[in-house]
């Protein structure tokens, strides 16, 4: 499709609009968001401009840089699903409203979903887990035990989690079916044997689908495989076993570069003002985009709540009292939970020295043991050994006593 003159940046023109949309490839989602507003809303026709709106959501929804379907799904809200323009033709339009359908919970940048499914032992797991630490990693594996392709997936996977060596990992392995026998084959013959002390694998299934696995995270064919950081922000999404190391690495890069900048950036702060005037410029660069905005933040407020200064500690408590806890909707309810009970002992303790802080590291202790108590208790229950349910009944006892008595 043709378009004459098209300018970008008041210098150059592009013969085509699929010219120009190669020429935004790379340049960051929220600009390639700005600029394909303006082309389209630079048409006075508005038959031509629902034929350049459709050529700009075709080209996001098959864009190989990921990410960039959050741009065709940008272009379906504003344009088509609000009736501003009209589709070319009605199979077109379902299509593209099953596309914002079953994909605008899971775009990269989004808070994940969490989901409360079944475990392999008869409880329950939340794939949000309980632990926020620096560079802890989860991994979503959607999988059918009787799809080739998964197949091929799975060995790649299970290859990748034997030979991991970095922090710690998550892998979520989640079953899309609903055949049990075939579903505890399959764990046997491909994930049995891993044993990786890095690696936490957990298998889980809906076979009943309440919790809507298919629309939080769009899984309508499988494999999926999604990466979800410490402050469960997707970071990929519709990955494969072979860039799954990638992502991974450039994740823990970007937290990385977040306490090198956050250690440069601060380092001639001598004040709370100083300190102050920096959180909120981190707040001015990152509040157009919800992704960014939870990686500097959740990474910042770690960065603080870990120094050794007296101020920067003192800093994180005010950026989880407005950032995090004044913004509860863009935050996993675990992490909130955290935040509220680290917040609360830092108020009640009056000097406010961090020896202190021992009391808040075995209250949370206590909170997490308890949990652990409650997923013993789910096990005991699926156990079929009355030996193995006395030793679990006894372990939960004994937490619960310890709990007690603190």
């Amino acid at each position: 499709m043709l378009i004459s003159p098209l300018k970008s940046n008041g210098q150059q023109h592009f013969a085509s609009v699929t010219e120009y949309l190669q020429s935004l490839d790379g340049t960051g989602v929220a600009n390639i968001k700005k600029s394909v507003d303006e082309l389209i809303l630079s048409i006075d026709d508005i038959e031509q401009q629902s034929k350049v709106a459709a050529l700009c959501f075709d080209y996001y929804y098959n864009s190989n840089y990921m990410g960039n379907e959050a741009i065709a799904l940008h272009i379906a809200d504003n344009y088509f699903l609000n009736n501003k323009l009209q589709w070319i033709d009605n199979e077109g339009f379902m299509m593209l409203q099953l596309f914002a359908e079953f994909n605008r919970r899971s775009m990269v940048g989004n808070l994940a979903p969490e989901l409360i499914l079944e475990n392999n032992f008869g409880g329950y797991t939340s794939t949000y887990g309980i632990d926020t630490k620096p560079y802890g990693l989860k991994i979503l594996y959607f999988y059918d035990t009787n799809c080739i392709t998964c197949k091929s997936e799975t060995s790649k996977l299970v290859q990748f989690l034997k030979e991991y060596s970095d922090s710690d990992l998550t892998f979520y392995a989640i079953y899309t079916q609903s055949d049990k026998s075939e579903w505890s084959d399959y764990i046997a013959k491909h994930f049995d044997n891993i044993n990786n002390p890095k690696v936490d694998i957990v298998h889980l299934w809906d076979p009943e689908v309440e919790s809507e696995f298919h629309k939080e995270y769009g899984v309508l064919t499988t494999p999926a495989l999604f990466a979800i950081d410490n402050s469960n922000t997707i970071v990929g999404r519709k990955l494969n076993g072979d860039v799954i190391k990638q992502i991974i690495e450039l994740s823990h890069l970007n937290t990385s570069d977040n306490y090198y900048f956050f250690e440069e950036l601060l380092q001639s702060a001598n004040n709370e003002e100083d300190i102050l005037s920096i959180i909120n410029s981190l707040e001015v660069i990152s509040e157009e985009d919800e992704g960014a905005f939870r990686s500097i933040f959740f990474d910042l407020y770690n960065f603080l709540k870990e120094s050794d200064s007296p101020l920067l500690k003192e800093s994180a408590y005010f950026i989880s009292q407005k950032y995090i806890l004044g913004n509860e909707q863009l935050w996993s309810h675990n992490f909130v939970d955290d935040c509220k009970s680290e917040l609360y002992f830092y108020e009640k303790t009056e000097d406010k020295n961090p020896s202190n802080r021992t009391i808040l590291y075995f209250y949370r202790l206590n909170e997490k043991m308890l949990l652990f108590a409650k997923q013993l208790e789910d096990l005991s229950d699926s156990l079929k050994s009355s030996r193995a349910k006395v030793i679990v009944d006894s372990l939960i006892k004994g937490i619960k006593d310890l709990n007690i008595q603190n």
